[in-house]
């Protein structure tokens, strides 16, 4: 039975006091009362017992949720009109729609991150969903997952590689490493008809934008903790077995001790403005290729300072007229681990290559010259 009405007078209705999640789809939290004038198609969704025995109204026409104390009155005129009825029944709150599916609803925040982020390996900002069971990024696949922060308001998103195509990718890594990021909603949530107030974090309009947020994104009101690495390496990916590693167009003998380490942890991702895009093409664009991890002390394996080569494909046609990945050409092998800049850019007094076990590569020194 749906219950549709029509106002005969204008109505102030009171915003939800909590979570209100309507299918087709409408998302409604605490906010200021309003008024919707005669004529307004309006759903009595019934009573919701959790907060008060308030009634529950959805706006037909519009993303608005509202409450009231009372059942619908005089104010309200039945609709008997058979289409809109039957329009009307195809709006329900998303704990219906789910609860058809075998599931619950648990809203973990006010933000609604795949708005915001882009994705970590690829840089891709378009996301796919199958009956809200997962997440991943259309470009490469890279899966993601989301929890709740310790205590502040804001959302956890996690990228797992397990089935991320390092091809369409910006970074090649062990499938078994997973990416995390931190969003903090300090006031970007509640802006007042996107205004900002003195409860807003980053309200400088020139404030960067963090590089794992959409360049769109204005950063006022969150607080962002970038994309960080981690995870234990593990053998069985064929984008980097058993391809070969060239340096200068030779084979290089090169053990890729990244998978004798416990562990592999960054707090940071490379920066791809230091690669070569290759126009859209893959097979001309160029990755960062985690190969190695320098531990923290000498008696650790664990890697906190991943060691990145920058490499290019090499390819060879196929019979059937595609390309096949022969292996991966070290064309850079300068970042610093430390601070993740070529060791050409900069100062790089304070990153002590010394206490690393570290070292600009030979062909740079060669380049520079005595």
């Amino acid at each position: 039975m749906v219950n549709l009405y029509c106002l005969n007078e204008p109505v102030c209705f009171d915003s939800p006091v909590a979570w209100s999640i309507q299918a087709r789809y409408v998302l409604a939290h605490r906010g200021e009362a309003f008024t919707a004038p005669a004529g307004t198609l309006v759903i009595h969704k019934g009573v919701d017992e959790s907060h008060g025995a308030v009634n529950i109204y959805r706006l037909a026409a519009s993303h608005r949720v509202g409450v009231l104390d009372g059942r619908p009155d005089e104010r309200f005129t039945p609709v008997e009109d058979e289409q809109l009825l039957g329009m009307a029944k195809q709006v329900m709150d998303l704990p219906e729609l789910l609860r058809e599916k075998g599931l619950r609803a648990e809203p973990l925040s006010l933000l609604e991150p795949f708005t915001l982020i882009r994705c970590p390996m690829c840089a891709g900002t378009e996301f796919v969903t199958v009956d809200l069971a997962s997440v991943w990024c259309a470009q490469c696949n890279t899966r993601f997952e989301m929890r709740s922060t310790a205590g502040d308001p804001g959302v956890v998103v996690h990228a797992c590689m397990d089935h991320y195509y390092p091809w369409s990718a910006h970074y090649v890594v062990p499938r078994s490493l997973t990416a995390t990021l931190v969003i903090k909603d300090f006031g970007y949530s509640s802006h007042p008809e996107g205004i900002c107030g003195d409860y807003c974090t980053n309200a400088d309009a020139q404030a960067s934008v963090p590089s794992s947020l959409r360049r769109s994104i204005a950063p006022c009101g969150l607080e962002v903790y970038d994309w960080s690495l981690y995870g234990r390496p593990e053998l069985g990916d064929s984008y980097r077995q058993p391809h070969s590693l060239y340096f200068r167009g030779q084979k290089i003998d090169v053990r890729e001790q990244v998978y004798d380490l416990n562990s592999v942890r960054s707090d940071s991702l490379p920066s791809t403005s230091w690669l070569v895009d290759g126009n859209g093409d893959p097979a001309k664009q160029e990755r960062w290729y985690l190969i190695d991890g320098l531990p923290h002390a000498s008696t650790s394996d664990d890697g906190w300072h991943p060691v990145w080569w920058k490499v290019r494909p090499l390819v060879e046609e196929t019979s059937y007229g595609g390309i096949s990945l022969e292996g991966w050409d070290a064309a850079d092998r300068s970042l610093c681990p430390r601070c993740l800049r070529p060791a050409s850019v900069g100062d790089h007094v304070y990153c002590d290559w010394g206490k690393l076990g570290w070292k600009p590569p030979q062909e740079l020194l060669e380049s520079e010259g005595p």
